[in-house]
């Protein structure tokens, strides 16, 4: 990218991977908050940051523009790509969640210059574009951007990680009763497709035939014509399926829905992988109230202040044998824009 040569080689991309690849990109619920500051405020405060990086890019002779808190830096790194790039509220059946690196300098008293700022982040959007040109597949958006700043090996530099949600579209109408037939067996994850008295159905699971339905979670309306929605202030937590012991259980320990994502135990009876059209049924209403009911939500320590994103829902395996369903739940705070120009569709980067 021609501005990050011309601000020079303060900050430099150290890598790049793809991290996980989930089918079904989870819900994206959306309840607004007034909190965290008013929406036309929150984006003045990002267009003036990028009017900076801009003015930066274009005057490298500037010997000081100041500094600022590398907590201040992140968030500006990040709303910025969200506001830009990010799509959170489409329907996306397959998602990847890719991530990269950036070194940033110290300059001491956790601040840095902000000359290396944008040099920062403007690798961080050249990152964006790279990881989103090696998603091979047509009718992708930009799901999500996750900045984080943390420590590095070397004390003089700030290691930032950019997480990059990208999911392909898929519009699936959001069910209002059971949607699953007598045909819905299927292995709990893997994509191994049907299974019980049903074969067939390979490159999908139950974690692709229940997170398809994921429009079903959405409960706030659609943004006024020429707007969107942007999220600032990200955070995720992942949690396991015994935190989410099902209160109604007639039978407790025999596999049989004992907990409100999918669990099964092989030192126990009734051990499976193969889910029934009842169990798929009981683990989509499970999730829907694990994800709009303040007991269940995150634990019952919802981040406060913060807006409901969405999930991931993934499968897990214990040293034991123990398989499962794992959710992450991610939260953040809701802005609303009304430039119709965004969020930019690519190759506009």
């Amino acid at each position: 990218m021609m501005l990050l040569a011309m601000l020079g080689a303060g900050a430099a991309v150290m890598w790049s991977c793809r991290k996980d690849v989930s089918s079904g990109q989870g819900s994206e619920v959306r309840e607004r908050t007034d909190e965290g500051g008013n929406d036309a405020a929150i984006e003045q405060k990002i267009l003036a940051f990028r009017q900076k990086c801009d003015f930066l890019a274009k005057n490298p002779a500037i010997k000081s523009a100041g500094t600022v808190s590398s907590g201040e830096a992140g968030w500006l790194m990040e709303a910025s790509l969200n506001y830009l790039y990010g799509f959170p509220f489409e329907s996306a059946a397959t998602s990847m969640l890719d991530s990269a690196g950036v070194l940033l300098p110290k300059t001491g008293n956790d601040s840095v210059s902000y000359m290396d700022l944008a040099a920062c982040y403007y690798s961080l959007i050249d990152s964006v574009e790279s990881l989103y040109a090696e998603v091979l597949l047509e009718n992708k958006r930009i799901l999500l951007a996750d900045v984080s700043i943390g420590e590095n090996d070397d004390p003089g530099f700030y290691l930032v990680k950019l997480k990059l949600l990208t999911g392909v579209l898929r519009n699936i109408t959001p069910p209002f009763s059971n949607p699953y037939t007598p045909t819905d067996w299927w292995y709990y994850a893997g994509l191994a497709g049907h299974c019980g008295p049903v074969s067939g159905g390979y490159g999908q699971d139950a974690i692709t035939e229940i997170t398809q339905y994921h429009d079903w979670f959405i409960n706030t309306g659609i943004p006024p014509v020429g707007c969107h929605y942007f999220f600032t202030d990200i955070e995720s937590a992942f949690v396991n399926a015994d935190k989410f012991i099902n209160p109604n259980d007639p039978i407790a320990g025999d596999n049989w829905c004992d907990y409100m994502l999918f669990r099964s135990d092989p030192a126990l009876p009734g051990y499976h992988d193969c889910l029934s059209p009842d169990e798929m049924w009981f683990y989509l209403q499970s999730l829907y109230t694990i994800c709009h009911d303040p007991a269940y939500e995150w634990g019952a320590t919802q981040p406060p202040f913060k807006d409901f994103m969405g999930f991931l829902l993934n499968a897990d395996q214990s040293a034991t044998g123990v398989i499962s369903h794992r959710l992450k739940l991610t939260y953040g705070i809701a802005h609303l824009s009304c430039d119709p120009a965004l969020p930019m569709l690519p190759p506009y980067f």
